[in-house]
């Protein structure tokens, strides 16, 4: 579940707001309107930052084999791969 607020109400309920990401929501923190931060928990991040490291030496095993992809392509399969 993804949550929005804004960056004051963050600051002020702070507690919260790392429990909701604890809890396992995605909060993101808004300043001005426009979406500036997001707080996730450590496991999600690890679990994000895991596939986008896989994907990328997957990427580049691809690339030294000569198989490449167009910039289109590539940013296709990036928003399909992407955690919700």
């Amino acid at each position: 579940m993804t949550i929005t607020t804004t960056s004051e109400l963050a600051r002020l309920n702070w507690r919260d707001t790392i429990d909701q990401a604890f809890r396992g929501s995605e909060v993101v923190i808004e300043r001005h309107g426009k979406p500036t931060v997001v707080v996730v928990s450590y496991d999600h991040w690890q679990q994000m930052r895991r596939l986008w490291l896989d994907l990328l030496d997957q990427r580049s095993s691809e690339i030294k084999a000569g198989d490449y992809l167009t910039q289109e392509e590539f940013e296709a399969e990036l928003a399909e791969g992407a955690p919700a």
